[in-house]
């Protein structure tokens, strides 16, 4: 298959370069730049559709960040009565440890 294609290639190499007779229709080059322009926009549009998603998942992240630490820190240090937090953290360090 590799062979078929670079002997494809080559023959393609080969080939005489002819210009075309005619000029180009007019205003072809205006539309090709305002279909470019157009591309460009729409993809600023993405850019604009997804930020507040990305705002949002920012926000959430921070305010889980500061209610865990809020949390963490006030976790008393040899509780008798192990609490939800101390669980998970002694299973997520038994299965670290493993």
């Amino acid at each position: 298959m590799k062979d078929l294609i670079d002997r494809l290639l080559f023959v393609a190499a080969q080939a005489p370069q002819k210009q075309p007779d005619f000029p180009p229709p007019p205003g072809l080059e205006t539309r090709v730049i305002a279909t470019w322009r157009e591309s460009l926009a729409q993809k600023e549009n993405w850019w604009q559709l997804g930020a507040p998603f990305a705002a949002t998942a920012s926000l959430v992240m921070a305010l889980s960040v500061i209610l865990n630490f809020h949390a963490l820190r006030n976790l008393p240090q040899q509780a008798s009565v192990p609490t939800e937090l101390s669980v998970a953290d002694s299973a997520i360090r038994l299965a670290l440890n493993q």
